[in-house]
């Protein structure tokens, strides 16, 4: 994925931007041919266009975050991560846990694994500036436990 990360050095910030279905025109064409496909199913068997825009929606909905834009945030307050219906900010000081992989990274409230997880933090895109981020988290991590 191609990110543009922009950093403002003296305001100690780094924002970035991805858009995977546009890095990843093939598989947005493909994931949604299998969408339409599926809605025209739902259409034909339950002879309703309303069952066919609902087996449209509920995919397209589960895959917003490949399909839509998503902008990050790093500052000194903490991290935002918005997208288009959603804006979620964590401040440094409620972050416990950071877990990453070579796609990307998620942030918790929480300092162990739970059921809870998808509701108590915020998982990033790193696009192309991983390391960028990773330095840049684990950073502000180490200020606030030293704290």
């Amino acid at each position: 994925m191609t990110a543009t990360p922009r950093m403002d050095t003296a305001a100690d910030v780094l924002r970035w931007r991805v858009h995977p279905a546009r890095e990843r025109i093939v598989a947005a064409v493909f994931a949604l041919a299998i969408i339409l496909v599926m809605a025209f199913l739902a259409s034909s068997i339950m002879q309703s266009l309303g069952w066919g825009l609902l087996a449209a929606a509920v995919p397209v909905l589960a895959l917003r975050r490949f399909f839509l834009p998503s902008e990050f945030l790093i500052d000194a307050e903490g991290v935002t991560a918005s997208t288009l219906w959603t804006r979620r900010q964590y401040r440094w000081d409620k972050i416990r846990r950071f877990l990453c992989d070579a796609q990307g990274g998620y942030l918790s409230t929480r300092r162990n694994g739970s059921s809870l997880d998808l509701f108590r933090g915020i998982h990033l895109v790193f696009g192309n500036n991983r390391e960028a981020v990773v330095c840049r988290i684990q950073g502000h991590l180490r200020e606030e436990t030293a704290a």
